[in-house]
């Protein structure tokens, strides 16, 4: 709770909130203005001395219920109007709250009730089974073959391989001199069914360009739509090559494959700084957490828009660095943050892997980075970040506020 309680109105006290907000008083009042009724739960917590009502939903809902009357204030002005349909989101303000539905809430509201009736239809389909005979079953399953697991960790290792062979051929081919720089790379298969198959065409492209959230300015598989920067299809997939090597922000090196695979080599941006710090020295600790973030929401951004099933899609990424024996851990990017001196590292190379449900919520990024970005982290000499940092520093990407 951020604001503090207002005082009780004159006459009032804590009997007169608690029989006030009783729940049948406050059901009442919710299902009249509500177009089905539904169950409201009356809580109270004591804050400063002045006792609180806390009303909650319970979860399972199966259908949007909206505003059938008009809820005005004292003064006449319109607090909800006929047709409202409020939901849970991070829309309005980038902040979880409660707030009226917008264009882009729609399909999130609708997907959770949709999930909501097929637990109800597991639970049907349970109950009934239980008066069948499964043993008549046995020969059937018996005779029926499982699917070989794919081995994921496999194909995201063989992909990473596969972009750097890649992006090696192109830089000699360009005659590009890549010295004195350690790399980030990033893998993305998404396991799943979809409603429609996409192939290399520029409605593919388009749509990956309009569906990448951006929270960084140029954020991984971004696609400059304007020639001579417009990546071109090379063996079915779609690959560009950005930036000036040693300069600017964008020394990159992407796939946009439409299968549902994506690799990006992106120049660790300490290196890409030489007028500030010598290249190949030093690690920024918050890069890792705030460049990853982003490839997990513009990952989960693209399923979706690649209209994959949400009830069995999987995101599985791989995350590599390479370059970093020799380099100092620092706060070099936020210097505001305060990291102990020390901790250079001996290997050269660390790569992490981890998977992600297609409804992952972008406020459970940060803390899924904690475990994969550990092993990174004490790669400098045991060096420890809290968790409350990740989260901190994928709050203020995803609100658009990143210092630094």
């Amino acid at each position: 709770m951020t604001k503090r309680p207002a005082p009780y109105p004159a006459g009032w006290d804590a009997d007169s909130v608690r029989a006030k907000f009783n729940a049948d008083a406050v059901s009442a009042l919710v299902n009249r203005y509500a177009s089905a009724p539904f169950e409201v739960t009356v809580d109270f917590v004591e804050v400063d001395g002045v006792l609180c009502t806390g009303l909650s939903v319970s979860s399972g809902v199966q259908f949007p219920v909206a505003a059938k009357k008009q809820l005005s204030n004292s003064g006449g002005g319109t607090l909800i109007a006929i047709g409202d349909v409020f939901v849970r989101t991070l829309s309005s303000s980038h902040v979880v709250g409660t707030s009226k539905a917008g264009w882009n809430d729609w399909r999130d509201l609708f997907d959770r009730c949709f999930d909501n009736r097929e637990a109800d239809i597991g639970r049907f389909v349970r109950r009934h089974l239980t008066s069948i005979d499964l043993s008549a079953l046995a020969p059937l399953l018996a005779s029926a073959k499982p699917t070989p697991a794919v081995d994921y960790r496999k194909q995201l290792i063989e992909l990473l391989e596969k972009g750097a062979k890649r992006f090696a051929a192109l830089i000699d081919e360009r005659g590009i001199d890549i010295t004195n720089h350690g790399w980030w790379d990033t893998a993305l298969i998404i396991e799943g069914e979809r409603a429609k198959e996409w192939h290399s065409t520029t409605e593919f492209l388009r749509l990956i360009e309009s569906q990448n959230p951006d929270y960084t300015g140029w954020p991984v598989w971004v696609v400059p739509l304007v020639s001579p920067h417009r990546p071109h299809v090379v063996n079915n997939r779609y690959e560009g090559l950005y930036g000036g090597f040693g300069q600017g922000d964008a020394s990159d090196f992407m796939i946009y494959d439409p299968t549902g695979q994506f690799f990006q080599r992106r120049a660790l941006q300490e290196d890409r700084a030489p007028d500030r710090v010598k290249p190949g020295t030093i690690f920024d600790f918050a890069l890792p957490i705030i460049r990853c973030a982003e490839a997990i929401a513009v990952g989960l951004a693209f399923a979706k828009a690649m209209q994959y099933r949400r009830e069995n899609t999987k995101l599985h990424f791989a995350f590599q660095w390479s370059g970093l024996r020799g380099r100092e851990l620092t706060a070099w990017a936020n210097p505001w943050r305060f990291l102990p001196p020390g901790g250079t590292a001996i290997d050269d190379v660390h790569m992490t892997q981890l998977t992600v449900p297609i409804d992952t919520a972008l406020e459970s990024i940060g803390p899924t980075l904690v475990g994969p970005l550990g092993g990174l982290f004490s790669t400098f000499d045991g060096a420890q970040i809290n968790s409350d940092v990740f989260e901190s520093e994928v709050r203020d990407l995803f609100n658009r506020s990143l210092k630094g």
